[in-house]
C-alpha cells in the first residue's frame, strides 16, 4: 500500500550518517565528540530507484548551507533557504547530498588532536591527521580540512558502497542504504565533490499536493570519530570517522 505525501509534508524523519566508516565502536579511543564539524548540505528529497530521478524538497548548489553539526548537536535547525515544493509523482527512496570534504577539529579529552592541515584519503583512515601536540591542533577557527577522493582504498572506487547508516520515515525503517561519490553535476565522475547517499522506503510515496514547509535538522555526534596508532591499536597519529546521526524533519 501506498502511503500519500498530500497537504503537508509531516514528520518526515531520517536518521542517517553522513560519512562513511570502516572501523568498529571497539576500536580504541573511538566515540569521541569533535568540537566542530561543518559540512554543506546541497539537496534533500526523494528518489526513484528505477530511473534515478531526483526530486528535491531542498536544494542549495551555492555551497552556502554550511552546517556545524557540533554547534546544533541536541538542537534543531531551520532550512528555509533553498526549501522547494517537489514535483508530483511517486518516489521509493530518499536521498541527500553532502559535501564529501568537512572541516573538523576536537580532541579525545586525554591529549590527542585532529591535525591542523589539509588531507585526502580513501579508506576511512586519515593518515597522520592526529597529533599529540596541541600546537599543532586544529581549532574551529582553523579546522582540518579532510576530502573522501574514492572509496575501499581507491581513487576509481566511487561506490556505490555501504555506510554504516539506519534512516526511518514516518517511524518506519529504510532499507539498503547506499552512497556514491559524484561531482557537481551529481555524476559519478572525477573530481568528486559530493557524497549522494540513496535509501528504500518502507511503501513508496505518493506525492499530489504542493506545500512549503520548513526543513529542520537535529544531529547525534556522539560518535563521531575516533584514534589509533599508524596501522591500528592504540595511539594518536591517525584519525577516522566512526558515526553521526542527523535527523531530518519536514514540516
Amino acid at each position: 500500500m501506498k502511503s500519500k505525501l498530500a497537504s503537508k509534508f509531516s514528520k518526515f524523519i531520517a536518521t542517517s550518517f553522513l560519512l562513511v566508516g570502516v572501523f568498529s565502536n571497539s576500536e580504541i579511543n573511538a566515540n569521541q565528540i569533535p568540537t566542530s564539524l561543518k559540512v554543506t548540505l546541497y539537496e534533500l528529497g526523494f528518489r526513484d530507484s528505477t530511473t534515478g530521478n531526483l526530486n528535491p524538497v531542498f536544494k542549495d548548489l551555492s555551497g552556502n548551507t554550511k552546517t556545524d553539526l557540533i554547534q546544533y548537536k541536541g538542537s534543531s535547525t531551520n532550512l528555509t533557504n533553498g526549501l522547494r515544493a517537489p514535483s508530483d509523482g511517486t518516489f521509493d527512496q530518499l536521498y541527500f547530498i553532502t559535501s564529501n570534504n568537512p572541516l573538523v577539529s576536537g580532541n579525545n579529552g586525554s591529549g590527542c588532536y585532529i591535525r591542523q592541515g589539509t588531507y585526502s584519503y580513501n579508506d576511512g583512515r586519515i593518515i597522520g591527521g592526529a597529533t599529540t601536540n596541541s600546537a599543532l591542533a586544529a581549532t574551529v577557527s582553523n579546522p582540518a580540512s579532510i576530502t573522501e577522493t574514492g572509496l575501499s582504498g581507491s581513487d576509481d572506487n566511487y561506490g556505490p558502497v555501504t555506510p554504516v547508516v539506519t534512516a526511518s520515515v514516518n517511524g518506519s525503517s529504510t532499507s539498503g542504504m547506499k552512497l556514491v561519490l559524484v561531482n557537481d553535476n551529481n555524476i559519478s565522475s572525477k573530481p568528486y565533490t559530493k557524497y549522494l547517499h540513496y535509501a528504500t522506503l518502507s511503501s513508496p510515496i505518493t506525492i499530489q499536493e504542493k506545500k512549503e514547509g520548513t526543513l529542520i535538522l537535529t544531529y547525534n555526534t556522539d560518535k563521531a570519530m575516533g584514534f589509533e596508532a599508524s596501522g591500528g591499536g592504540a595511539g594518536c597519529e591517525d584519525y577516522y570517522w566512526d558515526t553521526i546521526g542527523v535527523n531530518l524533519s519536514i514540516e
